[in-house]
């Protein structure tokens, strides 16, 4: 009798490969202008597919009105939560993977909107090169080899955070930042805090309506087609401001995401859900950015919750199996939207316009929780049995 016999990592790679010959596009679809709802529905959301759609919103009047000078003038001195996180060699990694142990959120500080702009401004008019000089005297994170422990790149304190002061919810730490507008934090080595700190408007879970209402005449609340293909409004709509040095880790949303440049340039790399097989989701542990003032020195310190999060760190995922996914690249340029699909894994850069700064609003429509999620979260389900059967096995041959 013939033994036949499947091993998961065959379906695994079958499913992959599927997806790869019977609906995945190699390159994204760009439309130029946008789909009336039954087209969207049927070419985009029903098959998971993401698609770039111009002239989506040109009517907005935040397409001609949102210079800096004018939403200063709007937002003036309204308290905004901004995410801070070290300059890491040029960037700042807000809610990612630190040296393959971590899970780090940002520092979130609450500021008068004109002092962020004040940052931004600030650092886009500045020698950068003599920051970074300025940096080798005040940084304390040293480039060292990814093998070596966090505690020797950065002061790691397992000690859990100082938060007797804070603002907490389940997912982020607030830091009151008291700062006086137009006042910047100089020394007499020209040092320049947002030299090592990128600041970033990131806040999301609706915040358009609530810091950010002052702006809510400029767009719309909702998109109109989309609106009427998903049988439903936006569950959130987010305000997104900050500059080249900011990215985003790769992650997934439940949510169909409609994403709108307003200023400057995003660069999404683009991953189907199917190719969780092959991105090793992994646990690390929580922890979040503490910056002490009075040194200028970042540090890294246990969060309150002390727990697990999954989450995947592409710099320890196999070259041969990043070869098996459908990786898209794809650049949005101002006046474009981007459709993302729910629970497509993505990653964000970005390249701040002539004037520092990169702007976007995003629209949240929630998920269908149908076949299609039931069966993806199968998948999660059997891929995470199949990590912790190796890990047992593996366990077995040491002892």
């Amino acid at each position: 009798m013939t033994d036949k016999t499947v091993s998961l990592k065959q379906c695994f790679n079958e499913l992959t490969e599927n997806a790869q010959s019977l609906y995945l596009d190699t390159t994204i679809p760009v439309l130029s202008k946008p789909p009336s709802p039954l087209e969207f529905y049927r070419d985009y959301v029903s098959w998971n597919r993401p698609c770039i759609i111009r002239h989506a919103f040109d009517h907005f009047p935040a397409t001609y009105l949102w210079s800096n000078s004018y939403v200063r003038k709007k937002m003036g001195d309204t308290l905004v939560t901004v995410a801070a996180t070290p300059n890491t060699d040029g960037h700042g990694f807000a809610d990612a993977v630190y040296a393959n142990q971590y899970f780090v959120l940002p520092q979130y500080q609450r500021m008068s909107f004109g002092a962020f702009l004040d940052h931004l401004e600030f650092y886009h008019e500045h020698d950068t090169d003599a920051c970074k000089q300025t940096l080798q005297k005040t940084y304390s994170i040293q480039q060292t080899d990814d093998e070596q422990l966090a505690e020797k790149k950065m002061n790691v304190q397992l000690a859990p955070a100082d938060t007797t002061k804070d603002i907490k919810t389940d997912t982020q730490t607030w830091t009151e930042n008291k700062c006086d507008d137009g006042a910047e934090d100089n020394d007499d080595d020209g040092y320049c805090s947002l030299c090592n700190e990128v600041l970033y408007c990131q806040l999301q879970n609706g915040c358009m309506t609530n810091e950010y209402s002052a702006l809510c005449d400029d767009i719309e609340m909702d998109i109109s087609w989309a609106s009427s293909a998903l049988n439903r409004k936006p569950d959130a709509v987010n305000f997104w401001m900050g500059e080249s040095r900011s990215i985003s880790s790769l992650h997934q949303d439940p949510y169909e995401n409609l994403y709108c440049v307003l200023a400057g340039q995003k660069q999404f790399t683009l991953y189907p859900p199917t190719d969780e097989v092959h991105l090793n989701k992994v646990p690390f542990k929580k922890a979040i950015y503490c910056l002490d003032r009075s040194s200028k020195q970042w540090s890294i310190q246990r969060h309150p919750k002390w727990e697990l999060v999954q989450w995947i760190d592409l710099l320890h995922v196999s070259a041969q199996k990043l070869q098996k996914c459908s990786r898209l690249e794809v650049v949005l340029n101002k006046g474009e939207m981007l459709y993302l699909p729910a629970l497509y894994f993505h990653e964000v850069r970005q390249t701040a316009d002539e004037f520092g700064r990169v702007i976007a609003v995003n629209y949240w429509y929630d998920m269908n929780y149908d076949l299609k999620w039931n069966l993806l979260n199968f998948m999660k389900n059997t891929i995470q049995c199949s990590d912790q059967n190796k890990q047992k096995t593996n366990v077995v041959k040491n002892k």
